[in-house]
């Protein structure tokens, strides 16, 4: 069994439509990249505060 993949293409296109639909929308390109890069902080938050969720210790493996 391959190992997880860590990185993921779908976070990437989000963060780039992020990126691209604020230059569209006539911001330049300084705060378009700071936004992106405070949403992408934001994400990583909402991830380590989530892992406080998962539980401490693996289940037993029974065996049948």
């Amino acid at each position: 069994m391959p190992p997880p993949r860590v990185d993921r293409p779908e976070g990437r296109s989000v963060l780039g439509t992020i990126c691209f639909n604020l230059l569209a929308r006539e911001w330049g390109f300084g705060a378009s990249m700071q936004a992106t890069v405070w949403v992408e902080v934001g994400l990583l938050a909402l991830t380590f505060a989530l892992t406080y969720l998962l539980p401490r210790h693996a289940r037993r493996q029974e065996h049948a």
